[in-house]
């Protein structure tokens, strides 16, 4: 599931991957993707709404991102005057960006790193492993045409 946010804002402690998006982006992962809406402005909601068609409510929720967890980040450009609630109309003045934010979990990557490693082991030892076969067929090959020319 994805978390909807109406800013890039770090809930935990951690490392994050936060990369940029265009809007068919952000609509095919709310298309693909369960969703929940962290959005705490009811014109927020309804312009994400309208942008992304889906249905995106207002839900002023605490929020904390888990390693492995992925945030949709609606993203003003500029920062309106303290306390005010922008109409989508002023919403759209201002302009947004489209962010894809996702909780790097290390544990994960460091399974897959070793998992990576060990691969690249086994496929080194086969390699090795035909390398010598090969060379020793040769070496055969070279004893037994040596015999045949003595002969």
């Amino acid at each position: 599931m994805i978390t909807i946010l109406n800013t890039s804002i770090l809930t935990e402690f951690g490392s994050y991957l936060y990369t940029p998006l265009t809007l068919n982006e952000a609509k095919e992962l709310v298309r693909t993707t369960n969703f929940q809406s962290a959005i705490g402005h009811e014109s927020t909601a309804a312009i994400i709404s309208t942008l992304l068609n889906i249905d995106c409510q207002m839900n002023r929720m605490l929020y904390s991102q888990q390693p492995g967890d992925i945030a949709l980040v609606f993203k003003l450009k500029g920062r309106p005057e303290e306390g005010k609630i922008l109409t989508k109309t002023e919403i759209e003045l201002i302009g947004y960006d489209w962010g894809k934010m996702e909780r790097v979990d290390y544990e994960k990557i460091r399974e897959e790193l070793e998992r990576y490693k060990a691969d690249r082991k086994r496929k080194k030892d086969a390699d090795r492993k035909r390398y010598e076969e090969e060379r020793l067929t040769k070496i055969c090959e070279s004893k037994k045409a040596k015999k045949e020319l003595l002969k």
